[in-house]
């Protein structure tokens, strides 16, 4: 299952899901940030859920740039608590210098 936030990696996760040679299914996930005047930074919310139930799957979440980590960091927790076989991330740019929370990044491009 390959899972992406809308609507940064869609272009990317089109790419790799043709690039694959197993089957995969794609799901998308939508991410909005909330915080009063900004004060608390990666605080965010899921505006659209996945269509698909991923307990048991093995999940890929591919993403465009992994930067604080943060809402990354949000999103895996989430993702985790619904009982995947595996979860992963895979991310076309890996900004590492910037990290405030440690995200393990399988796959990177850059």
């Amino acid at each position: 299952m390959l899972v992406t936030v809308l609507k940064g990696a869609v272009f990317f996760l089109t790419h790799l899901a043709q690039a694959l040679t197993v089957p995969a299914r794609l799901d998308f996930l939508g991410i909005a940030s909330f915080s009063p005047g900004r004060a608390l930074p990666g605080v965010v919310r899921i505006a659209k859920d996945l269509d698909q139930n991923i307990q048991g799957m093995d999940v890929l979440v591919v993403e465009d740039i992994v930067d604080t980590g943060l809402t990354l960091r949000y999103l895996l927790n989430v993702l985790s608590g619904r009982q995947p076989n595996s979860l992963v991330v895979c991310t076309f740019l890996d900004k590492a210098t910037r990290r405030l929370v440690e995200i393990p990044v399988k796959y990177r491009c850059f």
